[in-house]
């Protein structure tokens, strides 16, 4: 199947074009172009924004062409889906705790509605069977290609008990240890991130990590500036939610924080719901760390099946003993407060949710606009509301108008 897009204003993740015509083929992006002066003017003489030249979304008429365009997004943003690398359940379900296909499909629906075509399913610090169950139901998902996942994030169990936040203490782990070889064997292939401790691991446990496609990210540490600094240089590529369960920025103690931050190349994650951190914290990030700083969700849902039980808060997620556990975050939701209170551009704001997660992950076919990749976009109006979105070539939500 063939159609077009005429998009107001592109964003492929690395330009910001306007007046483009996107040619989807098979699933993934053919091409783009500038719209020529009589599609401009017929999308100005014939449409409004809020309707599209195929209305009921049917694309059964094949190539694009008889009104110059089959989906009129002429007033509209059309940018790269968003990619959540960490999130961890979704409708009361969540995947420490429910550990089957079931919650991984909630979870894929629940991102819809944000924006998100791809995502990190992610589980706490666990005790051993309980990873090795996630790790189970990833590959099943992974193998039966269930949308949206790309693999599994373990948050956890080498990191540092003293920083371990909402985490249980009895499953941290030591590196130096058989456990670390059984998970890191087991989980090849599926576990893709893993958040660890860099005051724990020297070069060569780094190095194991690596050498099994995983991608280090320092978290729940307490790690000095300088420990912090080495992990960099010997392959730790990202920082888990930036401030949060982590050694600070200090005046003679600059921590992990410090370290992450006055970096050449590490990037950072963070959690923009005004609460994780709070949004002039956002914004100095961002002012220090550009294109090397990221959004995620760090979502989680009420839960009470399992070891992780979660209770709703004022837009968050709570312990029983009242430790923040999670947001209630989507990745839209986390786009709009970059732009609206943190002072963040569009363009940027729109790259962190998808062009630098997917350069992190080295994911060439998501995150960006360009020939080859697979045509997943979102839609937004002016004000970053959601109009549509398309994985892979195809409509999310067909009653859905632009």
């Amino acid at each position: 199947m063939k159609f077009s897009i005429y998009a107001g204003v592109l964003y492929t993740g690395e330009q910001v074009l306007v007046d483009q015509i996107l040619i989807i083929e098979n699933n993934r992006i053919h091409s783009f172009r500038n719209a020529n002066i009589s599609e401009r003017r017929d999308s100005l003489n014939k449409n409004t924004g809020k309707v599209r030249v195929n209305d009921d979304l049917s694309l059964n008429s094949g190539m694009p062409g008889q009104q110059g365009v089959d989906f009129d997004a002429s007033l509209l943003i059309v940018a790269p889906a968003f990619i959540d690398l960490q999130v961890y359940g979704a409708g009361g379900k969540l995947f420490n705790n429910t550990q089957d296909l079931e919650t991984l499909e909630a979870i894929h629906t629940h991102n819809l509605a944000g924006g998100t075509a791809s995502y990190q399913v992610t589980i706490p610090t666990s005790s051993v069977p309980v990873i090795f169950k996630a790790i189970d139901v990833v590959r099943e998902a992974l193998a039966k290609k269930m949308p949206g996942l790309l693999g599994l994030h373990l948050e956890g169990p080498f990191i540092n008990a003293e920083r371990r936040g909402a985490h249980l203490a009895e499953y941290v782990l030591d590196p130096n240890t058989d456990e670390f070889e059984h998970i890191i064997s087991y989980g090849k292939g599926v576990v893709k991130m893993m958040t660890i401790a860099p005051e724990f691991f020297n070069p060569e446990l780094i190095s194991r990590l690596l050498a099994a496609g995983i991608i280090c990210s320092a978290g729940h540490s307490n790690a000095t500036y300088e420990q912090a600094t080495l992990g960099f240089n010997s392959g730790i590529t990202a920082t888990t939610h930036l401030y949060n369960a982590m050694s600070q920025l200090g005046s003679r103690a600059p921590g992990l924080t410090g370290a992450a931050m006055n970096h050449s190349t590490v990037n950072a994650s963070i959690i923009a719901d005004g609460i994780h951190c709070c949004f002039q914290s956002l914004e100095i990030a961002h002012k220090v760390m550009g294109k090397r700083l990221f959004l995620i969700t760090d979502s989680v849902t009420a839960s009470t099946d399992g070891p992780y039980k979660f209770f709703a808060a004022e837009n968050s997620y709570v312990t029983e003993t009242g430790i923040l556990s999670g947001s209630a975050l989507t990745m839209l939701g986390a786009v709009k407060n970059c732009v609206n209170e943190g002072k963040i551009n569009i363009e940027d704001a729109l790259s962190m949710a998808s062009t630098i997660p997917a350069n992190l992950m080295k994911l060439s076919d998501i995150g960006r606009i360009k020939a080859g990749a697979l045509a997943n976009l979102v839609v937004l109006d002016k004000d970053l509301q959601l109009k549509q979105l398309f994985i892979e070539g195809v409509v999310q939500n067909a009653n859905q108008k632009f």
